[in-house]
């Protein structure tokens, strides 16, 4: 993998890492990974990545990352920090 798709894919991470969350077409994942359907080498390459941002970050393994998967797209999420809370929008209104 080229460094500037490796650098997409850290942006990609670096997103869930601030926000909990970040969504990313399939096509873009397996064409910055070098595939051409669906085979486990895109989800190593997610993994091993936000492994060291997370060691980047103080931490000594990869903290959970859930997929939600649809037919054209993968969302990447992280469990909540302590510092972030979650509510219903109608809560806020």
């Amino acid at each position: 993998m080229s460094k500037y798709r490796e650098a997409l894919l850290e942006q990609v991470l670096e997103e869930v890492w601030l926000t909990g969350n970040a969504t990313i077409r399939k096509d873009q994942l397996y064409h910055w990974t070098g595939v051409e359907r669906k085979v486990k080498k895109p989800y190593r390459v997610l993994h091993s990545l936000w492994e060291d941002l997370c060691q980047e970050f103080g931490h000594d393994e990869a903290l959970p990352l859930q997929i939600l998967e649809g037919e054209h797209f993968i969302s990447l999420r992280r469990e909540r920090f302590s510092n972030e809370t979650e509510k219903p929008l109608a809560d806020l209104i």
